[in-house]
């Protein structure tokens, strides 16, 4: 019999999209940790206080339910006003650009949250250094169910496992599993280091990032991503990837093609919200045409 869960209510403004704002909180359609339908997103992840599961559903207007299982539950309710976007302050968004205006009025509640549990975030990035999407997520998955704990609550979702049993993971059975022996010493670097991070993010986003790239394996990709998504880094700018500079360039110029550098003189005059932008054209910009060539040399 599952248990009862704790819950709380969290006001949030008319409009709130809970989908956009959390459709990244998710590693993929087969995460094992967390589930998205019917204008309710579920997650599963261990805390400092024990394992829990928080639904989230904005069935009514102005507000969005949290429901919680497990140990975990007084920990992670407590956090998510936050999760949802309580701290964001995207009408500070001031600018004169029609296109990001467009973006904005078709996604105008998204926000940015800090999530309860960076620790998962953290390791699905490492993940997806150096392969494919589907590649990492489907490691991810295949991890989680053979080494992850089921989850209190009644959606039957799993926990990531803890930096101790993923040390104890053979290399091979890491390979058999599709993930390389150098985001094994990434990853196992970030689960071991996850409460320092924390304890700086405690100190502000500039500091977070500082220990971030201390970290070893975890560049600039990685940990403007976490602050981004995990912590709410409304100015988080992730250089090296592959999609993203193609995708401003053409979303704000026309421009098929793109560059790091590109990227950074035309999110520039967006200071400090570089990263919402990122967000706004990854929801709302308009999808590049397929070109059968790549970018000019």
């Amino acid at each position: 019999m599952t248990e009862e869960p704790e819950s709380t209510e969290i006001p949030v403004p008319l409009g709130y999209d809970l989908y956009g704002s959390f459709v990244m909180q998710r590693f993929g359609r087969s995460d094992p940790t967390a589930r998205k339908a019917d204008g309710r997103f579920v997650k599963s992840a261990a805390s400092p206080e024990g394992p829990v599961t928080v639904e989230l559903s904005s069935r009514e207007r102005g507000k969005v339910l949290a429901r919680a299982w497990g140990p975990g539950a007084a920990y992670a309710l407590a956090r998510v006003p936050a999760w949802v976007g309580a701290e964001d302050r995207p009408e500070a968004f001031v600018h004169d650009s029609e296109v990001l205006r467009r973006l904005a009025k078709a996604k105008p509640g998204l926000r940015l949250g800090r999530s309860p549990f960076p620790y998962d975030l953290h390791a699905a990035l490492v993940f997806q250094q150096r392969v494919t999407f589907a590649e990492a997520a489907e490691s991810f998955r295949r991890i989680t169910l053979k080494y992850g704990e089921p989850a209190p609550g009644p959606f039957e979702t799993v926990i990531f496992p803890p930096h101790d049993v993923l040390r104890r993971i053979p290399s091979y059975e890491y390979r058999r599993l599709g993930v390389d022996s150098k985001r094994v010493t990434s990853l196992l670097e970030a689960t071991r280091l996850a409460p320092r991070v924390l304890k700086a993010a405690d100190g502000g986003l500039d500091a977070a990032r500082r220990y971030l790239l201390l970290i070893p394996g975890t560049g600039p990709w990685t940990a403007e991503l976490l602050l981004g998504l995990g912590f709410g880094d409304a100015d988080a700018l992730p250089l090296g990837d592959v999609h993203l500079p193609h995708d401003v360039s053409y979303a704000l110029t026309g421009e098929p093609w793109g560059s790091d550098e590109r990227m950074v003189e035309l999110l520039e005059p967006f200071r400090p919200h570089r990263f919402r932008v990122l967000r706004l054209i990854s929801l709302a910009g308009p999808r590049r045409p397929y070109l059968d060539r790549g970018p000019p040399r």
